[in-house]
């Protein structure tokens, strides 16, 4: 058996409605759907909007399909052909729509009846319920989990936690960082202040005040350089200063005075 989850486009509507209309639980028929506003015309704006929707395809065959809100930052339906079920089908939706929604929202909700199997399996997903509504519904909502990352200097006086979302991941080659670091190129990723705590023997690093708005970080013991503390509300760490930097989260998404690095030094 083959499962291949997809963004859904313009040719799949139909198949949609052909999936949401063939469900035991929760059964709505395509007039029923109508008059919710739910229509062809209206998933195509959908989708035209944003990369709203992922079918499920099994050998080929659309067998499912979840749609999320993102501007409400909610999952808005999920639902699977009942000869399908049990495939695991609804996990893989949902953690497509989930991880679309968690990178515009720390929270995210849905709202089904209580009474369903769909409730029980909200629940094995993780999600909480919140509030009883009328007619029997439950809203649900799920936190987004924030990474930890660890690190710090050669020597181990400095040492820094920092809780995600890692923010503005960046190479930079100006001259600022390249004294800095002694490197032609810094990778670079920013945290809120308040999400970093200095954890080491040596409690908080040195600083040396290199512009108007931001000190330069680093152990006064070995001297290895570990970040950038703004005047902002920010703290600047240097990637190669965690203890795991593999995360796709640190990738860099561009790159600061590329021109200061020399021709021969290819980096992205």
């Amino acid at each position: 058996m083959e499962i291949t989850i997809r963004l859904a486009d313009a040719t799949d509507i139909d198949t949609i409605f052909d999936i949401r209309t063939s469900v035991k639980e929760n059964h709505l028929s395509r007039d029923q759907l109508a008059e919710r506003g739910i229509t062809h015309d209206a998933i195509r704006e959908a989708l035209l909007a944003a990369p709203c929707i992922w079918m499920a395809d099994v050998n080929g065959t659309a067998a499912g399909f979840a749609m999320a809100d993102g501007a409400e930052g909610s999952i808005f339906a999920a639902f699977v052909r009942p000869e399908s079920e049990g495939r695991g089908l609804g996990r893989l939706l949902m953690d497509k729509a989930e991880t679309f929604l968690f990178q515009q929202h720390q929270r995210i909700w849905l709202e089904t009846d209580g009474a369903s199997r769909a409730s029980g399996f909200y629940r094995k997903l993780g999600w909480l319920p919140v509030a009883c509504l009328p007619g029997g519904d439950v809203r649900f909502e799920k936190q987004k989990k924030c990474a930890i990352y660890l690190g710090g200097c050669l020597c181990g006086a400095i040492r820094f936690e920092a809780t995600g979302p890692a923010l503005n991941p960046h190479n930079c080659s100006c001259k600022f960082c390249q004294k800095h670091t002694g490197a032609l190129t810094a990778s670079w990723v920013e945290f809120p202040r308040e999400n970093v705590k200095w954890t080491g023997p040596g409690r908080s690093p040195a600083t040396y005040r290199s512009s108007e708005y931001s000190s330069r970080a680093f152990c006064g013991n070995c001297g290895s350089s570990v970040g950038a503390i703004d005047d902002a509300p920010t703290v600047a760490l240097l990637v190669a200063a965690f203890d795991d930097n593999h995360a796709k989260e640190l990738q860099p998404e561009y790159h600061s005075f590329k021109d200061g690095a020399p021709a021969w030094a290819s980096v992205a």
